[in-house]
């Protein structure tokens, strides 16, 4: 199986990203996101619950919608300032 250099770059790019700081970062950000969502849906099972817990419900939910946001502008950040594959470059030939 041929790999082409977009490929190649593509996979070094997501490496560099996973064992990164910023990969840390991003895993540690979606364990967070993911507690806050468990939390909304506890929060949800309530029978009956106050008019102002439903409201918070409503507020952690926007929450949790702003924060996926942040997360796709930053990994399209992380995506738009890798550096490119170049194979001429020294050391490469």
């Amino acid at each position: 199986m041929k790999v082409t250099k977009r490929q190649l770059r593509n996979i070094l790019n997501e490496l560099k990203l996973k064992s990164g700081p910023e990969g840390k970062l991003v895993a540690q950000f979606d364990r967070l996101t993911n507690d806050l969502a468990m939390i909304k849906n506890e929060l949800e099972q309530v029978r009956l619950p106050p008019v102002d817990v439903v409201v918070q419900i409503e507020e952690l939910e926007a929450t949790i919608e702003e924060l996926i946001a942040w997360r796709e502008t930053f990994l399209d950040h992380l995506d738009s300032s890798a550096m490119e594959f170049d194979p001429n470059a020294p050391g490469m030939r």
